[in-house]
């Protein structure tokens, strides 16, 4: 069947919601999260409260998938450098920074419990 919102749209450079998280491979309510968190997203709303993004909103979005699933930010993270606030090789940094923290705890967690399951055998 043919989708008619989106050939209404499609002279507009605007996409559907259901489009545009069919084309990131990632589902609708993430876009709809990270609208929440990224004041560079703002969809127009068409008839029904419907979202449409446009190619600015698009090309956001696949940067923000981008920095998020590739390349390991956190939200935080990749609002500051969407944001210029920091330079990439700043965010990098400090990326790795929380990431040995993240890792050094999680060593230390396991060295407890290792320690804890020896004494009990």
């Amino acid at each position: 069947m043919e989708n008619l919102f989106a050939k209404t749209f499609s002279n507009l450079s605007l996409k559907p919601i259901n489009e545009v998280a069919e084309e990131l491979a990632i589902e609708p309510y993430i876009l709809r999260f990270w609208e929440t968190k990224f004041s560079q997203i703002s969809p127009t709303k068409g008839r029904g409260n419907r979202r449409l993004y446009n190619e600015k909103d698009i090309d956001t979005l696949k940067s923000i998938k981008d920095l998020l699933y590739n390349k390991g930010f956190t939200i935080e993270g990749a609002k500051k450098l969407l944001n210029g606030d920091i330079s990439i090789k700043q965010a990098a940094n400090s990326n790795q920074q929380q990431n040995s923290n993240i890792i050094a705890k999680a060593i230390n967690d396991l060295k407890q419990i290792k320690a804890e399951l020896q004494e009990l055998s």
